[in-house]
């Protein structure tokens, strides 16, 4: 008994290494996703590339365990894990060079694989293939009842590390010191796996008492192939194909989700959190997952995604969250549920794991690389939830076809027919009603999706897609019976024009006249001409304002933006100003210039770059506001559009105006019979003969409340929660009586 009592202990000290390993896997993507999320456009797409990153690295660290367990010996494999792990500590810290900033937009996603290799590629592969390793270890010299559950700890250090970061991390430490804690846990890491490695080298092979309370020696290394699904080339596809799918559907709901609202930790973490919950329940123990009840719930889950592909952009925020929320973790179920039921016995977890691991990357080079560039749309969402369904319905029917071929077993054997018939039945007809039950739900999915497919194809002239995003152009009519061309990111308008030739060249949209770019633009007294300067293109709506001698100068980070603003819409060839278009995000771009030309001494500065229907976060920063000051001149005004669905980023601006001494007003219009949409702009200025202009007065909205609420971001810190506006169910009625009452009246 003293014996096992210090092999227990052996096993405490590989379940804590362990645990830290998944911790700091976990830890470190949110910080480095952020600290380059502001280099790449601060988009949605950003977070999936850097997920394909960990997931390749993943796959690495998985199969070194796995060479590392098959083809070195026992006693020599610490030795090899050790020296690189002390060969690794030259990475440190992570924190990557600002010298890795881009200067070209067209290539972004190899840019950032790049990137995070040169940073943190040693230290995350090491990482990474400490679980399948350790417990390789760990099966080798101590048998337990199930290393399995260890992969269960790991999922659970790595769900902790993810919610700490948005509530405990994220708010409270900036992220130079985040990089450095993270490495100083990375060393006690490294000194963890490595006295693991040595009592590896001095520990002999024994047998813990089981659960009947026996003790038995094992008599050699060798782990007993069985208490497991068979490892046939099958069972090595679907291991392959239910990881991949799950990845999929983190991956793409991650999109789904931050491409109306904003790409932020928080929002990256809570997809990744339920996907990691889903692999906990399912490989804590096998009676957690119960086919018919998840299969049931993960049918129903269909409802609500039918739902949002046709009324999602109507919703509002906590409500569409919720429901992508319960739809990723009953799909995640049913597939690692299924993973569960075929996982081998531990002789061959090394390469079930890497199986796996191979899965998840290729299901990451879906979704990050080849999805954008086969899809005009987020299509891989919607085949992601068909997918799950598919496989279980492929699973059921193996399961099937296995009992069949038991029961032809039992009959030569010669038990009774007539009780062998009745419980073939019972059986056979439960697993066919379950996944046959699972393929029709999922293909009534596909279908809806491939109906909205054609209805959006017959609305579009043009549709495209790349790392930052979708852009569809359509012709549609204005109250007023006009033809108005739009340009939509997504689900989200962001530009339009009317085409007749009298009114092509009025500004529309968020740019008209009484909006509060144009109330700063008609208003505005300047000397000599206007020098303007726009982050964000859309279909160069602004141009439109510009006179003979005006120098309008556009940021703008997306290539296709530009192609499309020019080959489908007027504004930029019709205006008489000059115009140019800069490739590059508006505040990388800003900041160069501003290092080799100094100011640009802009009149008026506007702020109107969108990720589909939010603004990229780093645009709204105390450290953005102070670059755009800087290039702003004395009497300008810089102009914030902060219009949007699920945001309430009033009181943003606003605070971030109060720290740099200036005054901040309001300008918010509602839609009329000539425009579609809405808009708010903030309108930020030192020049009090502007604001006390009576033309100008006529047009501000007065704010809902005198003091805003105390909110004040920075690169470090921001804070999704503390902006989000009315409720969801709220929002949806109102606007489906506004489409009830338009159709009607």
């Amino acid at each position: 008994m003293e014996n096992v009592g210090r092999h227990m202990n052996k096993l405490a000290e590989y379940a804590i290494t362990i645990f830290l390993s998944s911790f700091l896997l976990f830890q470190v993507q949110p910080i480095i996703a952020k600290l380059i999320l502001p280099w790449f456009g601060g988009g949605s797409a950003v977070w999936t590339t850097c997920m394909l990153f960990f997931q390749v690295s993943l796959l690495a660290g998985y199969a070194y365990a796995h060479f590392l367990s098959k083809h070195v010996k026992l006693s020599s494999q610490p030795l090899v894990h050790i020296a690189l792990l002390v060969l690794s500590l030259a990475a440190l810290p992570i924190a990557p060079d600002e010298a890795w900033k881009p200067s070209d937009p067209q290539n972004p996603a190899w840019e950032i694989l790049i990137l995070l290799f040169a940073s943190i590629g040693a230290p995350f592969l090491l990482v990474a293939s400490t679980n399948p390793l350790l417990q390789h270890w760990l099966g080798s010299t101590i048998k337990t009842a199930s290393p399995y559950r260890l992969y269960a700890l790991s999922n659970i250090g790595s769900m902790l590390a993810l919610i700490s970061y948005p509530f405990l991390v994220e708010p409270y430490i900036g992220l130079n010191e985040q990089t450095t804690i993270w490495s100083i846990g990375y060393v006690v890491f490294v000194l963890g796996a490595g006295w693991c490695g040595i009592q590896v080298r001095r520990q002999k092979i024994v047998t813990l008492p089981s659960e009947d309370g026996t003790d038995t020696r094992a008599q050699k290394q060798d782990i007993p192939d069985n208490d497991g699904a068979p490892a046939t080339p099958i069972n090595y596809l679907l291991w392959l194909l239910l990881s991949a799918c799950g990845v999929i559907l983190l991956l793409a709901t991650t999109n789904q989700m931050t491409l109306d609202i904003a790409p932020i930790p928080f929002l990256w973490i809570l997809p990744l959190s339920i996907y990691l919950i889903s692999f906990i329940i399912c490989f804590d123990h096998s009676r957690w997952y119960i086919r018919r009840i998840w299969v049931t719930a993960y049918c129903v889950s269909l409802v609500p995604a039918i739902f949002l592909l046709f009324f999602g952009k109507l919703t509002g925020a906590i409500f569409q969250i919720s429901l992508y929320s319960v739809i990723l973790f009953t799909a995640c179920m049913v597939c690692h549920g299924e993973l569960v039921r075929l996982k081998p016995p531990v002789k061959r977890l090394t390469s079930f794991y890497l199986t796996m691991s191979l899965g998840g990357a290729l299901g990451g080079v879906f979704v990050a690389i080849a999805a954008p560039l086969i899809f005009t749309s987020y299509a891989e969402y919607y085949i992601g939830v068909f997918g799950a369904g598919l496989l279980v319905w492929l699973c059921g029917s193996l399961d099937t076809g296995k009992i069949l071929a038991q029961f032809q077993t039992g009959k030569k054997k010669g038990k009774h027919r007539k009780d062998l018939d009745a419980q073939k039945m019972r059986i056979v007809k439960k697993q066919i009603y379950t996944t046959a039950f699972c393929l029709l739900a999922g293909l009534v999915l596909i279908s809806f999706f491939f109906l909205h497919a054609s209805i959006i194809q017959g609305i579009f002239i043009s549709q495209s897609r790349n790392f930052y995003g979708t852009l569809g152009v359509s012709d549609t009519t204005n109250p007023a019976g006009q033809t108005v061309r739009e340009l939509a990111d997504g689900t989200t308008v962001h530009g339009s024009q009317i085409l007749h030739p009298k009114y092509r060249k009025v500004p529309t949209g968020y740019f008209r006249l009484e909006s509060g770019f144009g109330v700063t633009a008609r208003f505005l007294d300047y000397a000599g001409p206007l020098n303007l300067g726009v982050i964000g293109l859309g279909a160069g709506t602004i141009a439109a304002y510009g006179e003979k001698g005006d120098v309008i100068r556009f940021y703008e980070i997306n290539p296709a933006v530009k192609k499309t603003a020019l080959e489908y819409f007027y504004f930029l060839r019709d205006s008489r100003a000059d115009t140019t278009i800069l490739l590059g995000d508006g505040r990388i771009s800003l900041e160069r210039e501003l290092i080799k030309e100094g100011s640009r001494q802009f009149h008026i500065l506007a702020v109107d770059a969108f990720s589909n229907d939010a603004p990229p976060v780093h645009l709204l920063t105390k450290e953005a506001f102070a670059l755009y000051f800087s290039h702003v001149g004395e009497n300008g005004v810089l102009a914030v559009n902060i219009t949007n669905a699920h945001l309430d980023l009033s009181p943003v601006v606003r605070n971030l105006a109060k720290e740099f001494n200036k005054s901040a007003v309001l300008v918010k219009k509602e839609a009329d019979r000539f425009s579609h949409r809405s808009s708010q702009w903030v309108l930020v200025t030192s020049n009090k003969q502007f604001l006390n202009d009576e033309r100008v007065k006529n047009h501000i909205t007065p704010w809902r409340n005198d003091t805003p609420k105390a909110i004040l971001w920075t690169d470090d810190y921001s804070n999704l929660v503390s902006v989000l506006s009315r409720s969801g169910t709220k929002f949806l009625f109102q606007r489906l009586f506004h489409i009830v009452r338009s159709k009607l009246w």
